[in-house]
């Protein structure tokens, strides 16, 4: 008996020999394990996989540099996943096949080709969705994170695009407007056009909005608003072109509206100068540097607190 066990076992082992010659599947050292993250490991077929990727898009040679330079990214790869997993966020991995998509398209190719591209350079596809499902996820890390860091640094960071030529002072005028309503009864055309006279000798009385207001409260159907202090920044484009060549104590032209017709009349006007006008442009840079900044410093940190063994 236990001779045939012998030989059933050595049969055994030959078969499974001739498997693992033949399988498609990495070899055994293949699946050595280069590194543990917190007792997350990291196989030799894991480096092999991206380092063939990283040649393939960054043109590098695959030699043993790009190899180590390789598992301390997939260090990276599996603190960020390990943060998230403990965050309770999960990787999107829809979100990554249509970036893998759009990746393709721009190199006019279907998803299919471009995985067929992939392969034939000895890259798993799945290598590269993967990466941009971890990157995909990272980003909201980050952006949590950022958000929440941008609130109590807000003027620290206004500083900074300031000191990069992000922000100028300017001037603008300061408008103290008030506006006139005629309302036309009825909404019928003999008060229309009762309500247009009207308008006509507003604009024809008025140079001052002391005198307006006094003149008005003789007027029938006549009502005199003030709106206030208005920077021409803060005002809708059509207001802003009706009171546009004005002087002060002048009546703008008749705008009709559900209420009746309407005037505006400028009080008084200054300028002003403004806190200054952010530059889209450096602001965006300065805020991508500053979301990058804070990305390294949460792996530096995690890499700290972090238990890894070289194998």
């Amino acid at each position: 008996m236990i001779l045939t066990s012998f030989k059933i076992d050595k049969k055994i082992i030959f078969i499974l020999s001739l498997l693992l010659f033949i399988s498609p599947f990495p070899a055994f050292s293949s699946a050595t394990i280069k590194a543990l993250v917190n007792d997350d490991p990291i196989t030799a077929y894991d480096v092999e996989q991206r380092a063939k990727f990283t040649r393939l898009a960054a043109r590098k040679t695959l030699n043993n540099a790009l190899r180590k330079q390789t598992l301390e990214e997939l260090i990276d790869e599996k603190l960020k996943v390990q943060m998230a997993r403990d965050l309770g966020i999960t990787p999107d991995y829809n979100a990554a096949e249509r970036q893998f998509a759009t990746i393709a398209a721009r190199s006019k190719l279907s998803p299919s080709k471009f995985e067929q591209l992939i392969r034939r350079s000895g890259v798993n596809p799945a290598t590269f969705k993967d990466r941009i499902a971890i990157e995909i996820m990272w980003n909201e890390i980050v952006s949590q994170r950022f958000r929440r860091d941008i609130g109590t640094r807000r003027q620290e960071l206004t500083s900074i695009i300031e000191e990069q030529g992000g922000s100028s002072e300017t001037e603008e005028i300061e408008y103290d407007l008030s506006q006139i309503i005629v309302i036309a009864p009825g909404g019928t055309k003999s008060s229309l056009n009762s309500a247009q006279n009207t308008a006509r000798q507003i604009q024809a009385n008025i140079s001052s909005c002391s005198q307006g207001r006094q003149y008005l409260t003789s007027i029938k159907n006549a009502i005199y608003k003030p709106i206030g202090a208005r920077r021409a920044s803060e005002l809708q484009p059509n207001a802003l072109k009706q009171i546009q060549g004005l002087g002060i104590g002048q009546v703008s032209k008749v705008e009709t509206s559900k209420a009746g017709l309407e005037m505006v009349i400028i009080c008084s006007q200054r300028n002003v100068k403004t806190e200054g006008i952010i530059d889209k442009n450096v602001e965006n840079q300065v805020l991508s540097k500053e979301f990058d900044i804070l990305g390294r410093r949460l792996i530096r940190d995690m890499r700290q607190d972090a238990v890894i063994e070289y194998k």
